[in-house]
């Protein structure tokens, strides 16, 4: 559940004609981590992301 988002996001990145549809509930999209690290809360809040 940990990094199954995020393997997801990367997978559809990289082969997007290998899946057909996919719901990615437990990890924010790539797009939003950009505004993530400007919130020093928030990067805080998900400290473990960035550390692993």
């Amino acid at each position: 559940m940990d990094w199954g988002g995020t393997s997801t996001f990367q997978a559809l990145a990289t082969a997007p004609s290998a899946i057909k549809a996919a719901v990615v509930m437990n990890t924010a999209h790539p797009i939003t981590f950009s505004s993530i690290r400007k919130d020093p809360e928030a990067v805080r809040s998900i400290f473990h992301f960035y550390f692993f």
